[in-house]
């Protein structure tokens, strides 16, 4: 126990020598002392003395460069934030190359042309319509027709048309009819039940005047649009 505190003491004195802290009468009295140290003695004072040393300079090396090393932390930070931030852009570049690469001519499944119609050769329009079984909107009509009767529904011209075609077949034949809508002077709408597209007036109006000699009823008149009768 005396040893150490005789240790404690040298130690002491030491660091007082070397920080000039001490007055000449004790300065005189810490040389008695040194004096009366063993070699091993001062031998370890020495190197606890040097330690100090070498403690001190790193602790002023350490402060000299503590901002240096505070920069260093939040340069490495900065660091880290910019690493995040050049891997989320090379990801979204890699999809961005991969998408346009599926759409790349070169990955389209190649597909045909469309083939272009081709031209229709003109041909005559025939006076005569084959009847169809598909509802059609009204189209144009050329020529003269016959018209036959006005009535208000497509019930009543499909009943009419039946009882004409049973009457006079060989006069009507194969012939579609058709309706054009008109409006009466009473705002009431009406359907003209017709058939033929004849080129004249004269030709319509010998199919029109056979029927009359057979007791039917008709007249001629221009053709402009009409829808067929089903």
């Amino acid at each position: 126990m005396k040893r150490t505190i005789t240790k404690h003491l040298l130690i002491a004195t030491a660091f007082m020598h070397l920080a000039g802290c001490s007055s000449s009468g004790a300065h005189k009295k810490d040389d008695d002392i040194l004096r009366s140290l063993t070699k091993e003695q001062k031998v370890t004072l020495l190197a606890m003395l040097e330690e100090y040393e070498d403690n001190q300079r790193a602790i002023n090396a350490w402060k000299s460069h503590q901002p240096s090393l505070i920069r260093l932390s939040e340069i490495e930070e900065d660091l880290k934030t910019l690493i995040v931030q050049l891997s989320v852009l090379s990801q979204k570049r890699t999809t961005d190359s991969t998408t346009k690469s599926s759409q790349s001519p070169s990955n389209r499944v190649p597909t045909q042309p469309a083939l272009k119609p081709s031209p229709a050769s003109p041909t005559a329009v025939p006076a005569k319509r084959e009847h169809s079984d598909v509802a059609k909107v009204s189209e144009p009509r050329i020529g003269y027709a016959v018209q036959l009767t006005a009535l208000d529904s497509v019930e009543k011209l499909n009943a009419y048309w039946n009882q004409i075609s049973r009457g006079y077949p060989t006069i009507v034949g194969a012939q579609v009819p058709f309706y054009e809508k008109t409006v009466d002077d009473n705002g009431k709408t009406l359907l003209r039940l017709k058939f033929g597209e004849f080129k004249s007036y004269r030709e319509a109006n010998i199919t029109c005047e056979q029927m009359r000699s057979k007791g039917g009823s008709c007249f001629v008149n221009k053709n402009t649009e009409g829808t067929d009768l089903l």
